[in-house]
């Protein structure tokens, strides 16, 4: 059995032979051949800058696209554009018309910083582009007795004071600092 080259695999062809092979995929199949990281490079494109900053297409599997979020907030606001997004994809990437049918949100901060340094570093090397985010940098993270933190707890404390239930305003004074951190 002769060793076939990815790109005669991808176009249904053997090497040695102009002949497809009988177990060879047909020219519409070869066409459909996508490169994950195009998507990636459009995302802002399909969803917008800003959100585009906490969110990252992760993986498509099936007729799902898994879609990774750095914070929950993110995710919800996601669920709700579905179709939106769903067209913008088709429009752009007219092949995933059945490629992509639902969306899957994974929440995990670290990890979403993390993959979308790792897909910035990829997608520089494949196209010579990075995403553009300046919070794809490995964040400070401030010590809970530093002045800087401190100073943001003491912000949140004093724009928060009306609020009553003490977990939603600890909750809440989290996101200001993490906000806010530079």
């Amino acid at each position: 059995m002769a060793l076939k080259s990815l790109a005669s695999l991808l176009q249904g062809q053997a090497p040695s032979s102009s002949s497809p092979s009988p177990h060879a995929h047909s020219k519409g199949a070869a066409q459909e051949v996508f490169d994950f990281f195009q998507l990636v490079a459009a995302w802002p494109e399909i969803v917008g800058p800003r959100v585009a900053l906490q969110t990252l297409p992760l993986k498509n599997t099936g007729t799902a696209l898994t879609i990774l979020v750095g914070h929950p907030t993110y995710a919800q606001q996601l669920s709700f554009m579905e179709d939106s997004i769903r067209q913008r994809i088709i429009t752009l990437f007219p092949h995933l018309r059945r490629k992509i049918k639902r969306f899957f949100f994974q929440t995990n901060p670290r990890f979403f910083r993390e993959e979308k340094q790792r897909q910035s570093r990829i997608l520089a090397q494949t196209t010579g582009k990075a995403l553009e985010d300046e919070k794809t940098k490995a964040p400070s993270a401030l010590h809970p007795q530093s002045p800087a933190y401190q100073k943001l707890y003491a912000e949140a404390a004093m724009q928060l004071a009306n609020i009553e239930d003490a977990e939603l305003k600890q909750q809440l004074i989290s996101i200001y600092i993490q906000a806010h951190t530079p």
